[in-house]
């Protein structure tokens, strides 16, 4: 997962990768969030004719582009999935065959359906803050004692991260929209009324899912389904975890957990 960090250079102030193949002796840009110029402009058009939503073509390689790039890599299959355009996104968006997303939205509108334009939001509004909760860590650290894996980043966890390694801000973030596409999946399928929630109860359960909160109380997740939002709540909070959480000194469980809670009595009314 980390390889494109290490592949990463400065060529005068321009990022760049370089392919390791015969084939391909010349670097492609490397395009991440933040970037501005005509090279963002053409992949967001070229994701745009494909049917994905990057929001405005402004080349401006903001939020939207950066997810709009994850889900390209995603269903092309073969790529990297970070949300940066690495040689072999680039390459691959700009000579393969099209890997459609629905219907081209230059063919059908100027704007993404209200459908899409929610659940960018949504997928907008949790990055932001789970990247507020988690704080950026740009090398290893074990978050609690006794932990097997380390965490990098807005709280990657994972057998993947090792010792000795650096991310940038803008790469942590490619990889904590990674790990969010990775855990919404279940969300779904273990809440499947899930999309029609208000916005706030989404980012708080998909928050908690993140951390392994909600997922760890089935009853919660049954009372949800069946349209109990209080009673969810109550059953949510009745646990050792958020009793000791003070006495620990752990009072940020407390609040993250106070904040699924009451999202769902907000629900309820």
């Amino acid at each position: 997962m980390f390889s494109l960090v290490q592949d990463l250079k400065l060529d005068k102030g321009i990022k760049m990768v370089e392919t390791n193949t015969q084939e391909q002796q010349e670097p492609f840009a490397v395009f991440e969030r933040g970037d501005r110029g005509e090279g963002v402009r053409e992949l967001q058009q070229r994701l745009t004719d494909q049917g994905f939503a990057v929001g405005d073509v402004d080349g401006i390689y903001g939020g939207k582009t950066q997810a709009a790039a994850l889900e390209y890599q995603r269903r092309a299959g073969n790529l990297n999935q970070t949300g940066v355009f690495d040689g072999a996104t680039y390459n691959a968006l700009m000579t393969r065959e099209p890997v459609t997303f629905g219907t081209p939205l230059a063919q059908s509108q100027a704007t993404p359906p209200a459908g899409e334009a929610q659940e960018d939001t949504f997928l907008t509004d949790l990055t932001e803050f789970l990247k507020e909760e988690e704080s950026f860590r740009a090398e290893p650290y074990r978050a609690t004692q006794g932990e097997e894996h380390l965490t990098i980043g807005y709280g990657h966890y994972g057998s993947d991260v090792k010792q000795g390694q650096r991310l940038t801000q803008q790469q942590a973030e490619a990889l904590l929209v990674q790990d969010i596409n990775q855990r919404l999946p279940a969300v779904r399928s273990n809440i499947p009324a899930f999309d029609n929630l208000s916005s706030n109860l989404r980012v708080q359960i998909a928050q908690s899912w993140f951390r392994g909160g909600i997922a760890g109380s089935p009853n919660t997740i049954r009372l949800i389904n069946q349209g109990k939002f209080s009673e969810a709540a109550d059953e949510f909070l009745d646990n050792d975890e958020y009793r000791n959480a003070a006495q620990r000194g752990r009072r940020g469980v407390i609040a993250r957990m106070d904040g699924l809670a009451n999202a769902l009595r907000a629900e309820a009314n």
